[in-house]
């Protein structure tokens, strides 16, 4: 286990982290730290972990303490080295020191200078809405005062416990909005419709929430991303994407309002402006996508997390932004240039947005008639062992998958997935317009050529009354809308073909 985290964490590592670590080893010049330079370079050059060549070839005629003892030894370094690469770069280690230096001008009874320090750490802490920093700095302003009695001493010393009761009134709603967005993310997670009463209950117990009725956290940017990224997910879950991009565009105008927030959390922010076009997406609002990312792309990350994240809603930013505007076919000559550069960040990508992405980039091929290329998509997410997770997207992928199945013309086969699918389905107690696809796709494998245009067109009906019946907020088709791939059936057109005309008309 442990082997597994050093071989991750070094292969996490960008170049100059690495020249970094590299050069503060080199300055020790001991005996321990050359081994453990020989043990990082080793694990640096492997694709995948070898513990059994790494012993082999280099601690084969040492004592069996030393290859562990090696790897401890690496692992603390690695830390430290990448604790003091980072260290320095940012509002809350600038604090940090400030503390430090408050410390010990308290030592040395410099009082005023104190007092400055104190207050240019206040001000570094308010900026990036650091509450509990913010009280750490009040207490030694208050130590600070006890030393140095004077007739306001009162006065001002009321002022300080009122401005702690407000950052710590501000940290409490913090609290409660985290509980609220936390119960609220689980059960989104959990499932992907309100697909029933019992259901609907634990959604409004969960939004009845007292402080979702408060409003005095609003102006710090802590406080409104949880408020409106709680009311953002919770439209979003019930379809109504126009207050949900309401919501979410509240969130990235705080962000913008508040630099040195966006600047000490970029990785965050670079989050706020991937759910802001996937937003916009769903709202239908593409138009909004390419302004937000050429601005999210003029900053300039610092570490990998940071680019990993930039690249990640960048992409899937583009992506959202082709689909939204239906330019499908646009989109098909940067698919390429897109895998030169996944290939070399892939382990570094977050598994969502590798879903999320090749969910994307599959239906977009199903669009433009590329089924080969959406099918290959499309497996990249079965083929992951985290697959289980998506539960309420995974009916989607199904449902997708034996459309493609279907085009490619792999009838042998269409059956099983059929058949597998209608497990999959009444295991997760889909609705009646997700079963009736099901039932669709038995007829459409045992049906003469003849007959199937008057079964696309029966059935393009049928998904039309039952999706009427269920209300948006129950129909899948609010995601992976098949009734199109019915119509480009019947008319023989892509589906690309019959989303634009069905747009323009």
């Amino acid at each position: 286990m442990a082997s597994e985290v050093l071989f991750r964490l070094i292969k996490s590592m960008d170049k100059n982290e690495k020249g970094y670590f590299k050069k503060r080893t080199k300055q020790y010049g001991s005996k321990q730290a050359q081994s453990y330079l020989v043990l990082f370079d080793t694990i640096d050059k492997q694709v995948e972990f070898d513990e059994a060549a790494i012993k082999k070839k280099h601690f084969s005629s040492a004592k069996a303490s030393a290859y562990s003892q090696t790897k401890s030894y690496l692992l603390d370094n690695l830390l430290k080295s990448l604790v003091s690469y980072h260290y320095g770069k940012s509002a809350s280690d600038k604090i940090t020191d400030l503390a430090n230096s408050i410390k010990v001008l308290f030592r040395k009874k410099m009082r005023q200078e104190s007092l400055l320090f104190i207050l240019k750490a206040k001000k570094l802490a308010y900026g990036i809405d650091d509450m509990l920093s913010v009280i750490k700095m009040i207490h030694l302003q208050r130590s600070l005062m006890a030393e140095t009695f004077n007739d306001d001493f009162l006065e001002k010393g009321l002022i300080l416990e009122a401005e702690e009761a407000e950052c710590i009134r501000y940290l409490k709603a913090q609290n409660e909005l985290s509980v609220v967005y936390t119960k609220l993310l689980y059960m989104i997670r959990r499932v992907r419709f309100v697909a029933n009463d019992k259901l609907q209950e634990e959604l409004k117990e969960i939004m009845s929430a007292p402080i979702l009725k408060e409003s005095f956290f609003l102006d710090r940017p802590r406080g409104n991303t949880l408020y409106n990224s709680t009311m953002s997910r919770y439209y979003d879950f019930l379809e109504d994407f126009e207050k949900s991009f309401k919501h979410v565009e509240a969130v990235k105008k705080c962000w913008d309002a508040h630099p040195e927030y966006k600047i000490e959390r970029l990785e965050n922010y670079f989050s706020v402006v991937g759910n802001y076009c996937g937003v916009c997406w769903r709202a239908r609002k593409p138009d909004k996508i390419l302004p937000a990312l050429e601005s999210m792309m003029e900053l300039k990350p610092t570490n990998t997390l940071e680019k990993m994240k930039q690249f990640e809603s960048y992409h899937l930013g583009v992506l959202n932004y082709h689909t939204g505007s239906l330019k499908f076919d646009e989109y098909i000559p940067k698919i390429e240039p897109f895998f030169q550069e996944y290939d070399k960040v892939k382990d570094k990508l977050q598994d969502h947005f590798i879903w999320q992405y090749f969910y994307n980039a599959s239906v977009l091929c199903l669009c433009t008639a590329n089924y080969e290329k959406a099918l290959e998509f499309l497996n990249v997410i079965f083929d992951d062992e985290e697959e289980g997770r998506l539960i309420g997207i995974r009916r989607v992928l199904i449902i997708e998958n034996l459309i493609l199945h279907y085009e490619l013309g792999n009838l042998d086969s269409l059956p099983y997935y059929i058949k597998s699918s209608e497990r999959i389905f009444r295991k997760l107690e889909v609705n009646e317009l997700e079963m009736s696809f099901i039932r669709f796709m038995k007829k459409l494998v045992n049906i003469a050529p003849s007959e199937k245009k008057d079964l696309f067109q029966s059935y393009l009906r049928e998904t039309e009354n039952l999706q009427e019946k269920l209300g948006s907020n129950e129909s899948i088709i609010q995601i992976l809308d098949w009734k199109n791939w019915l119509k480009s059936v019947i008319q023989n057109k892509r589906i690309a073909e019959v989303m634009k005309e069905g747009k323009s008309g």
